[in-house]
């Protein structure tokens, strides 16, 4: 059950006498609105009630201090049966239900309309300046998850509720007022809806509703009817009929029982050629009326095309890719990835789109099209499914990790390390543990006002100790997201609000010695750029490919800052090359192409990058070949390359690597093999490189991204990967030591990812 407690946390902490004296008096005195002063309960069980006698019956549980216990039933006021002690059971009681009903349909819950009638939700009812349509005795639903009764306002503007509910385990039944009642705003932002019981003595007609046909539109693509039920309806059906029977009818018909006019579509396709006379019928507490009868003529266009045969993209996604079919008789053909629209083209006979593989996760993705003649539409085509590989991460990890030689300080001030992801819901989210601890998750767009997100974050802490973790919003705009140990999370648009660009990849983060934030990413125009600032100073923003010489870029970059201080940008450029932008700490940028100069090969993703113990740096990288590649060097020296599929046994890769330095001084590549496998391929500096299949040999997944790694404060290492069932899984090892594996998904409610 959902715990709705969390944003009065603040207030109930600080203890003050009046919140203490509130809660006394709310023990005591339960609240009323207006009209709905206390009386005695004189209902039967499932006859009508009036709305005070549901307040009374609520009460009576409030005073017993019910526990919460889903698996619990409580004694009826009236002593003539039980309830079940829940959120559901408790609004079940005060109606005097016959029966405890779950919060929402299947089987069929509260809100359903053989139960209560949907008056609309809270927002749409403050919209229309009708917030008086609640009565005490109504329940406020959030759908699926969360039911409580509404007892009245605490004043005639409306700006706060009193509420009686059932709410989670360790709660007993209880009333919400005064320094406690639940905001307007907070039921609007939480999209609680208003259901009022079928049986409530406030509407119960004593005729059925006066009922019509008023309009019927018949086009190739669709039937749209119109009818009418006076004064309103709890149902409303649509019944397509030929001699009396039924070929056609409608479920119940969306709108807001209550109001009289209604209107449902269907496809003329799902029916022959013909004439029908359409009935509608419609029932108001019990009352049915039926209309007569108005017909209407079906003569459906040609048939549709065939579905398209998809025949690219296939195998691995990198970049810009042309979507193409086989679509004969067709004149169009729409493509959809993941069943979402990506474009539809006319250019026959191959209907080549061009589509960029960049607007979703890397991994598994299912390619479906549907084909058009102009005047019909073709079944979807078989599914063809597509490896995405474009250069995006789906996890960044902070921990206080001193080989993390991306940053100059790492981990938030209580030593808890924090995985940041992106949820199937788009949410950024936050899962975090203290080394060898519980984990915890924390939902940033839900609760903290991040963005929904793209991509990948990336997470520093300043040199103040405040935890930053950088963005890429739906909308393309750089976000920070940052909170010091333990405090509240704040956001700051650096697009909009700090002249950063509008950006097509995931950022990278370091602090050099200065103390200066440096974000890098990649512009809309493919440049490379620098959005830098002192903790809590202006940010700014500097364009490295129109002032600095940097290469226009086509991915990720990858930033450290070597031995001498001197912070290495790495990217791949749109010539596939492999390029370093360095620079002091504000001093002047330079470029070097480490594919034309140094041996470097070409490449087709992300760069990972770390400074091992003798302070040379190293970049992994998968080569066009698909080999996994180590370009190192000193700092100020000279570059070398080493092919480590070719000449260490590493496996053929399949996406960006990611690296760590261990407690024990080794070095750890971690990359996904053409199998699906994890790997882990390792070295001490200089020394001999050696490989590991920890999901053949230690039990870990197989995965479809590319992993995230880091070492935690009791010297662990952390590989964290999506699994091909969208878990978020860490497995684990300290130097040398045994692989174990945990999933985060399963385990600690991390979401599917």
């Amino acid at each position: 059950m959902k715990n709705i407690r969390r944003r009065l946390s603040a207030s109930i902490a600080a203890g003050s006498m009046t919140a203490a004296l509130s809660v006394t008096l709310l023990a005591t005195s339960p609240a009323h609105a207006d009209g709905a002063a206390a009386c005695a309960d004189t209902s039967s069980k499932g006859g009508v009630i009036s709305p005070c006698m549901m307040i009374a019956r609520a009460y009576n549980w409030i005073a017993a201090g019910v526990p919460y216990d889903q698996g619990g039933w409580y004694a009826s006021p009236s002593g003539d049966g039980t309830y079940r002690e829940d959120c559901a059971g408790f609004v079940a009681m005060a109606w005097h239900m016959k029966w405890s009903p779950p919060v929402t349909y299947a089987p069929p819950g509260l809100d359903d309309p053989s139960i209560s009638k949907y008056l609309g939700t809270v927002s749409s009812l403050k919209n229309a300046g009708s917030l008086d349509t609640i009565q005490p005795g109504d329940a406020l639903v959030l759908t699926g998850e969360h039911v409580v009764l509404f007892a009245g306002w605490t004043d005639s503007s409306h700006t706060s509720a009193v509420i009686d509910s059932e709410s989670h385990t360790g709660v007993p039944t209880s009333q919400s007022a005064g320094l406690y009642a639940w905001s307007t705003k907070y039921l609007i932002g939480e999209g609680y809806k208003v259901y009022r019981y079928n049986n409530d003595q406030l509407s119960n007609p004593a005729s059925p509703p006066t009922t019509t046909v008023d309009s019927a539109s018949v086009t190739n693509s669709a039937v749209t009817l119109t009818g009418t039920a006076s004064p309103g309806a709890d149902y409303f059906y649509f019944h397509v009929q030929q001699n009396g029977v039924d070929k056609l009818y409608s479920p119940a018909v969306a709108g807001t029982p209550g109001t009289p006019h209604h209107t449902w579509s269907f496809d003329p396709k799902s029916l022959p050629n013909g004439t029908y006379q359409v009935i509608a019928s419609a029932s108001l507490n019990g009352q049915i009326g039926t209309s007569a009868g108005y017909n209407i003529t079906i003569n459906n266009a040609p048939a549709a095309p065939p579905a398209p045969s998809v025949s690219s993209p296939s195998g691995i996604a990198t970049g810009v890719v042309a979507m193409t079919a086989s679509a004969p008789g067709a004149n169009s053909v729409t493509y959809s990835v993941d069943g979402a629209v990506v474009g539809t083209s006319t250019s026959g006979p191959d209907f080549s789109l061009e589509w960029d593989s960049a607007a979703v996760p890397n991994g598994l993705h299912s390619i479906t099209a549907t084909a058009s003649n102009g005047s019909a539409t073709s079944p979807v085509s078989s599914t063809v499914k597509t490896d995405v590989e474009d250069s995006r991460r789906d996890v960044g990890v902070i921990t206080p990790s001193a080989s993390d030689a991306t940053s100059t300080k790492v981990g938030d001030a209580n030593g808890q390390m924090h995985v940041f992801s992106r949820g199937a819901d788009g949410h950024l989210y936050d899962s975090y543990a203290m080394p060898g601890g519980a984990w915890n998750l924390y939902d940033l767009t839900k609760y903290g006002g991040a963005p929904a997100i793209s991509g990948a974050p990336a997470a520093v802490v300043d040199s103040s100790g405040v935890l930053n973790v950088f963005s890429r919003g739906a909308n393309g705009h750089l976000y920070d997201t940052y909170a010091a140990a333990g405090a509240a999370w704040n956001d700051f648009d650096l697009t909009a609000q700090g002249g950063a660009p509008t950006i097509g990849t995931d950022p990278a983060v370091t602090v050099d010695s200065s103390g200066t934030m440096n974000v890098f990413t990649r512009g809309a125009d493919g440049h490379l750029y620098d959005t830098y600032a002192q903790a809590g100073a202006v940010w700014n923003d500097f364009d490295l490919t129109a002032q600095g010489g940097a290469p226009t870029i086509t991915n990720n970059p990858a930033v450290t800052v070597d031995s001498s201080a001197t912070m290495n940008v790495f990217t791949r450029g749109a010539d596939g090359h492999l390029y370093d932008s360095y620079a002091k700490a504000g001093g002047t940028w330079n470029d070097y192409d480490l594919t034309a100069q140094a041996g470097a090969p070409t490449i087709t993703n992300n760069p990972a990058v770390t400074v091992d113990t003798s302070g040379t740096m190293n970049v992994f990288t998968r080569g066009a070949d698909g080999h996994l590649y180590d370009s190192y060097a000193k700092s100020g020296g000279t570059w070398n390359d080493y092919d480590l599929t070719a000449q260490a046994g590493a496996p053929t890769i399949t996406n960006n690597p990611a690296v760590t330095v261990d407690t024990s001084g080794t070095m750890n590549v971690f990359a996904r093999g053409a199998d699906g496998h994890l790997y882990d391929s390792y070295a001490k500096a200089g020394g001999t490189w050696n490989d590991y299949d920890l999901t053949a040999q230690a039990g870990a997944p197989t995965i479809v991204n590319e992993p995230s790694v880091t070492v935690d404060t009791s010297g662990t290492m952390n590989v964290f990967t999506r699994g091909a069932d969208g878990h978020l899984y860490d497995s684990y090892a300290k130097a040398g030591g045994t692989w174990n594996d945990y999933d985060l998904t399963s385990g600690a409610s991390v979401p599917v990812m």
